[in-house]
């Protein structure tokens, strides 16, 4: 599966970066509408739009999810904000 197919080009509203892939942490699933990602330059947790396209986690969504998928989240996000130098962990 390429990891274009079925992604809306778009950039991270935190950062600007050009984001027109994304891989499945599990399997070769497709993102859909309400999926979660994460920025890989800025780290920013954003998610897929009706079209498929990366924005901005809306306000309140983190408490809504589960504790095993929020460390999740935040273990990846650090990862990327660590092996960037002058990046720092954002809380949303």
């Amino acid at each position: 599966m390429d990891e274009r197919d079925g992604i809306k080009p778009g950039k991270c509203p935190e950062c600007g970066y050009r984001m027109d892939a994304a891989t499945a942490t599990r399997g070769n699933a497709r993102p859909r509408p309400g999926d979660l990602t994460l920025c890989l330059s800025c780290g920013a947790i954003l998610e897929f739009d009706q079209d498929v396209a990366p924005v901005a986690m809306p306000a309140g969504r983190m408490a809504d999810l589960d504790d095993d998928t929020r460390h999740e989240l935040r273990r990846v996000q650090l990862l990327i904000r660590t092996a960037i130098p002058g990046k720092r962990l954002l809380t949303r």
